[in-house]
């Protein structure tokens, strides 16, 4: 870090001499320096291109808090500061799975904890998590669980009762 300020002290006491380019180059490397040693990324994720655990937690921090919405690639990417496509590739090395499945998991999830402690409809659950309706929430849960909402319900309950 001292060789790059050195650099760049030189650079502004005689600007004619330093290319913009150079300049460029100059800070991307400090900036890349500090980001890396102080940003809380782990070299390894850094180095293979996943997320930060910074990252990780705003994404998963969004999505909890705006699974009922029509969350976008973009609102998560912005959460990381990152364009779509690196967010996307970096979300999955970190996670092994893409964002939309993430999501769909984590509506899954809450879904469930909703059918146990609520005697709420399976349409109004599914409107709760996010779901377009209750056919929605019955095909993904289905390809989740490998079971109906219905009975995965009643056996939960049933081994209560």
């Amino acid at each position: 870090m001292q060789g790059l300020a050195l650099t760049l002290l030189r650079a502004f006491e005689q600007p004619a001499e330093a290319p913009q380019l150079f300049l460029d180059h100059v800070i991307l490397g400090a900036c890349s320096h500090l980001t890396s040693r102080y940003g809380g990324a782990s070299r390894a994720a850094l180095a293979r291109g996943g997320l930060s655990p910074r990252q990780v937690a705003r994404a998963q921090a969004y999505i909890a808090a705006h699974h009922t919405e029509n969350i976008t690639l973009g609102d998560l990417a912005h959460q990381a500061n990152l364009s779509r496509s690196h967010f996307t590739r970096g979300f999955r090395k970190a996670l092994g799975m893409a964002p939309y499945p993430r999501l769909l998991r984590y509506r899954i999830e809450r879904a469930k904890e909703l059918m146990l402690h609520s005697d709420l409809s399976l349409e109004r659950i599914a409107l709760a998590c996010g779901f377009s309706d209750q056919s929605h929430v019955t095909r993904i849960f289905k390809q989740t669980v490998a079971i109906s909402p219905g009975a995965w319900r009643r056996d939960r309950k049933g081994s209560w009762g």
